[in-house]
Order: structure tokens, then C-alpha cells, then sequence
């Protein structure tokens, strides 16, 4: 069981997470509460991402961004927990570098899209074609490859998972228009 935070405080007495990581502390327009436009803080809200590691079992793992500023927080919330960390921009277990890739055609709409993410994890190395383009896609990708390392998946079968990968509906999703055109679909919200 491996558990992405935000999750709230009070779910650690509901569950007992066997590994858990936190992705980052950026918010989302749900996470604002009154208190953060009158006084722009934001450290109840890098508490409480934190808060899954309480409730770790013994000999649970927690996965960390290292590129995080909240990283040192994290860490200290582990407290006697294994942890695993990765990272793009800081040396890290799992690590990665990415640029653009010409990607490769997809239901019919020209490559080009994508991005090449070359990770280096405890158990190896392996570069992976993903479907998605961008350096938060790269991130995205990187901790599901940590996530996924903690708990011992091969590497062929993470490559795998991260290339078949190909976004979520109205998240920058390319589609086949008229003429050869490529529409981009970014109407999540």
C-alpha cells in the first residue's frame, strides 16, 4: 500500500499506510483556506501533507521529493521511518533527467509531444518515452518510478507503466483535428 499525500490528518487513525510519499507542497484552489488570502500561509498546509508519515507502520518506507522546499520537513516527519527520495534538480535514490522527445505516433496523431525521462533508481537505470509532455509530467513520473521502487517493481515493468501512460482526460490531451492539425484538450477546468 503506498499512499500519496494531501491525505487528510485525521485518515492515519482510519488506515495504517505500509509506505507513503508526498509529491509536493504546491496547492490547489481546494487546499486555500480563508486564512491563506489574508495572510498568505501556507505551513498548515505543509504540516498536514507531512502528517501521512504519523501514521507509518514500523517498518513502513517514506518517498520524498527532494526537489520540494518542504523536503527538510518531510524528512524530519519521517522521523525513524526508511525513506527513499527522489528528484530531478537534486541528487536523490531515484533520479532522473528529461528533455522533449519527437515521440512516437499515437492513435494517429503525429509524435512529437512527448518527453524522454532517463531515471537511475537503486536497482538500475532505464529511459522511458512518455506520452505526456513537460517537466511536471517528469516529476509525476519520477515519484510513481520511486513509488513503484519502494515497492520492489522491476524496472522493465515500471518503464513499461510510465511509457503506456498517456495523461488523463482534459489534461493536456492531443487530439486528431482537421487537415493533419493537433488540438491540445487542457479544459480540466
Amino acid at each position: 500500500n503506498v499512499v500519496a499525500a494531501p491525505v487528510p490528518n485525521w485518515s492515519a487513525n482510519w488506515f495504517t499506510p505500509l509506505d507513503a510519499f508526498v509529491k509536493d507542497a504546491n496547492k490547489t484552489p481546494s487546499d486555500w483556506g480563508a486564512d491563506d488570502f489574508v495572510s498568505g500561509t501556507t505551513q498548515h498546509l505543509k504540516n498536514a501533507k507531512g502528517e501521512i508519515f504519523a501514521g507509518l507502520k514500523h517498518n513502513g518506507t517514506a518517498v520524498i521529493n527532494a526537489d520540494d522546499a518542504h523536503a527538510p520537513l518531510w524528512r524530519a516527519l519521517a522521523g525513524a521511518h526508511q525513506f527513499l527520495e527522489f528528484g530531478l534538480d537534486t541528487h536523490a535514490d531515484v533520479s532522473g533527467t528529461w528533455h522533449p522527445s519527437g515521440g512516437r505516433s499515437h492513435g494517429g496523431i503525429p509524435g512529437g509531444y512527448g518527453l524522454q525521462l532517463d531515471v537511475t533508481a537503486p536497482q538500475g537505470m532505464f529511459s522511458a518515452d512518455l506520452q505526456v509532455p513537460g517537466i511536471h509530467n517528469a516529476r509525476n513520473a519520477l515519484a510513481a518510478a520511486a513509488a513503484a521502487s519502494v515497492l520492489n517493481v522491476p524496472l522493465d515493468k515500471i518503464k513499461a507503466g510510465l511509457e503506456r501512460f498517456s495523461g488523463v482526460a482534459g489534461r493536456l490531451q492531443r487530439k486528431a483535428a482537421r487537415h493533419g492539425a493537433m488540438l491540445i484538450d487542457d479544459t480540466y477546468n
